[in-house]
């Protein structure tokens, strides 16, 4: 087996299965010569498979004409995705370009059966933000735990953990007069 030769559109670059020649595996793909890809009475002759007759001509399922299409279809669990990516702008933080992207595509009425979904950094960041509200909890627990086995009571420990979110106010103070952004 050799690589394709140079000249050859990508069309049938889906693997349909695997061969193996000593330590080496190569990828098994179908595809028409040029000639037979751009002469619709070849295409229209190409056997498919059918459920009741076994294999039946492709011009008795579809007419076949010429037109355009997109040079690849993108799927994501088993669903048509188109991906578009883009930059922030300078000063814009990855949080507030994300909830101005979701707005702007908030405004467009998508058709039954579409949804969008992000990607990249904004889904690591909101992976990150539901791990950190995770650990604030399990850490107020644990510390609640720590304290009740050290004044062996159950009020103190929930008396001084409510001086807690007394520092939170100070530190968004704190950040806002050094002039620094919270973010993980």
């Amino acid at each position: 087996m050799s690589p394709l030769p140079s000249g050859l559109c990508s069309s049938g670059d889906d693997e349909i299965s695997t061969y193996k020649e000593g330590d080496e595996q190569y990828k098994v793909t179908m595809q028409l010569l040029p000639e037979q890809r751009n002469n619709p009475g070849m295409l229209a002759r190409l056997m498919v498979p059918s459920s009741k007759l076994g294999q039946t001509r492709l011009d008795n399922l579809a007419n076949i004409s010429r037109g355009t299409g997109p040079a690849r279809i993108e799927r994501l669990n088993r669903q048509f995705q188109v991906g578009l990516n883009s930059n922030l702008k300078p000063g814009v933080s990855l949080d507030e370009g994300a909830r101005e992207s979701s707005d702007a595509i908030g405004k467009v009425t998508l058709p039954e059966g579409y949804k969008f979904q992000f990607f990249g950094q904004v889904k690591v960041l909101e992976e990150t933000t539901a791990n950190l509200i995770l650990t604030f909890l399990l850490a107020s627990i644990f510390m609640y735990m720590v304290l009740a086995a050290q004044f062996e009571s159950l009020l103190y420990p929930f008396i001084i953990m409510l001086s807690l979110p007394l520092s939170i106010p100070f530190a968004l103070f704190s950040l806002w007069a050094t002039g620094r952004t919270l973010n993980l």
